[in-house]
C-alpha cells in the first residue's frame, strides 16, 4: 500500500475516533457500559486495525476488521439518535467520517487510487 494511503486512512481514522468520542461524552451515565463504550471500541478498532496493517506491511487483512466495525459504528450512531443520545447534526458528522473510510478502504482492496483531497479542505466542505 503506498504510504500516503496509510496516512490518509489512518488520518481519517484518528478524524472518526475524535468524533465517536465527542458525541459519546454527553451520553448518560448508565450508557458508560454499554453504548458508549461499544461504539468508542468499534471506533478503536477501525484505527488500529488501520496502523497493525501499515506496521505489518501487510495487504488489506485488518481492512476486513475496519469493513465490519464501521457498519456496527454506524448502526450504533443511528441507534443512539433514536434514543435522542445525539443530534441530527453529529449523526451526519459521524456518518460522514464513517462514509469517507469505507470509501477509501473500499478502494484500497480494490487496487484503486482514492481521490487525494487536502484535509484542510475537506474539513472546510464538510462544515459548510
Amino acid at each position: 500500500m503506498p504510504p500516503y494511503r496509510s496516512l490518509l486512512l489512518r488520518q481519517r481514522a484518528i478524524e472518526l475516533m475524535i468524533e465517536v468520542y465527542r458525541c459519546t461524552s454527553s451520553f448518560p451515565n448508565n450508557e458508560t457500559h454499554q453504548l458508549k463504550d461499544r461504539l468508542r471500541k468499534a471506533a478503536g478498532s477501525v484505527l488500529s486495525s488501520i496502523v497493525e496493517e501499515r506496521e505489518r506491511r501487510e495487504q488489506c487483512p485488518a481492512a476486513g476488521i475496519a469493513h465490519c466495525a464501521l457498519p456496527e459504528i454506524e448502526d450504533e450512531i443511528h441507534l443512539a439518535h433514536q434514543l435522542s443520545y445525539l443530534t441530527h447534526e453529529q449523526v451526519l458528522a459521524v456518518l460522514s467520517k464513517t462514509g469517507d473510510l469505507l470509501r477509501i478502504l473500499n478502494s484500497v482492496v480494490s487496487g484503486i487510487e482514492p481521490q487525494r483531497v487536502p484535509l484542510q479542505s475537506a474539513a472546510a466542505t464538510r462544515a459548510s
